[in-house]
Order: structure tokens, then C-alpha cells, then sequence
């Protein structure tokens, strides 16, 4: 979906076709690795040399013919087999991860400008959100994530304590309906890095709590 549009009402036929396609020319890889994005599958080569090849079919999907096409589906519809190259992205962030720097903005379009600038290690120590979201003179570290629990509707997450407060950014796309509790304490989520979770964390505290908890859910 990130390469070039189909034709319309053709989802098979691209607009271009060619045989390697650079990931870099459509999708912002630094963004792309602080979500946590660490596999890319493509019909086509990707030639972005951040990106290391973990399996793949002797072609690019642009250089089969019609009659190679329409093959390769076919079996494909018994062996499960499908002409897709998949791609690992070493430089990919863990699902949540601690900063020890913040920037603040006062609007989304200087906060967004500011994250597609950024590269990869300023995106591993910051966390950027909004001024409102956290009182001013923080000074953090940035503790180790020692383990990540993943429920339908509960997250824990577990870092190691640290003499000073911290930040754990979590690659969940955020919503004010997922009530969070640090140490057994209350304590809300904010937006960090324009959509995911952000968890202040006070020096000492060492586990984090969240339970998805919508308007609509019967207690």
C-alpha cells in the first residue's frame, strides 16, 4: 500500500512497474522503525540498504509475465507458497522502550515536522508531545524494559527501577480510553509522538499497568 497506487478498480496493475523499488522514495524509515515496524513484505525487490532480506522468490512480480502471473497464483492457491520477498528492519524500535530527553511543541504540524526530521537514536532517547502533556524541568534516565505483556485489553509492562523518573513510549496507537496504574497508582497516558502511548514514570517505579476501558464496555 505504500508504493505507488493501483489503476482504479484494477488492485493488481500498478501505475509503475519495475523491477526494485527503493522503500526510502514512499515511506520515512526512521518513522517507520520508531512503530516498531520491523518486517516489510514486498511482490518487488527493495533495494534500501537499512533493510536485510529474509526470504524471497528468484523475481520481482513486475518482471513475470502475465502467463508467469497467473501461474504462480495458481499454485500458490495449493501450497500456501506466495511470491512475496520479506524484509527484516534491524534498526526497529522495541514495541515499548524508555527516553531520557523530551521535546515539547505547542502544535501538531511543528510537533510532526520535528519527528519526520528526526533520526533514528534522537527517536530512540525522545519522546515528542505536547506542551501540556508534562510539567516542564523533568530531568529522566532511561531504564531497562526487563518485560512486555500483551492482552486483548490489558498491557504490563515492567522496567527496571531507576533513582530518577523516566518516559515509556509504547507503539499502540493512543486512546483516552485505556486507564493506566504505575506501581498500583493512577496515573494517565498522553499522547507521545503524535499517536502512541506515553507513561510518565516516577523515580523508584518499576511496573506499568493498562486496561482497555471503553464507554461501552459492561462492568
Amino acid at each position: 500500500s505504500i508504493l505507488p497506487s493501483t489503476k482504479a478498480g484494477l488492485g493488481w496493475q500498478r501505475t509503475q512497474t519495475r523491477p526494485q523499488w527503493r522503500l526510502a522514495n514512499f515511506a520515512n524509515l526512521n518513522l517507520l522503525s520508531m512503530m516498531n515496524g520491523r518486517y516489510v513484505v514486498s511482490r518487488d525487490i527493495l533495494s534500501d540498504q537499512q533493510l536485510v532480506l529474509l526470504s524471497g522468490p528468484e523475481k520481482s512480480w513486475s518482471t513475470l509475465s502475465q502467463k508467469e502471473k497467473i501461474l504462480t497464483n495458481v499454485a500458490a492457491n495449493f501450497s500456501g507458497n506466495r511470491q512475496m520477498f520479506i524484509y527484516e528492519n534491524p534498526a526497529a524500535l522495541p514495541r515499548a522502550y524508555t527516553v531520557d530527553d523530551i521535546r515539547t511543541f505547542n502544535n501538531d504540524a511543528d510537533l510532526l515536522e520535528a519527528l519526520g526530521q528526526a533520526d533514528i537514536n534522537t527517536l530512540a532517547h525522545t519522546v515528542f508531545t505536547s506542551t501540556s502533556s508534562l510539567p516542564p524541568g523533568l530531568h529522566l534516565t532511561k531504564p531497562e524494559v526487563i518485560s512486555l505483556l500483551l492482552d486483548t485489553d490489558r498491557v504490563m509492562i515492567e522496567i527496571t527501577a531507576s533513582e530518577k523518573p523516566t518516559i515509556l513510549v509504547v507503539s499502540n496507537s493512543f486512546s483516552p480510553y485505556w486507564v493506566c496504574r504505575v506501581d498500583g497508582q493512577s496515573s494517565q497516558l498522553f499522547p507521545a509522538n503524535y499517536a502512541f502511548w506515553g507513561i510518565f514514570m516516577p523515580a523508584g517505579a518499576q511496573k506499568a499497568t493498562c486496561d482497555y476501558r471503553p464507554p461501552y464496555l459492561i462492568r
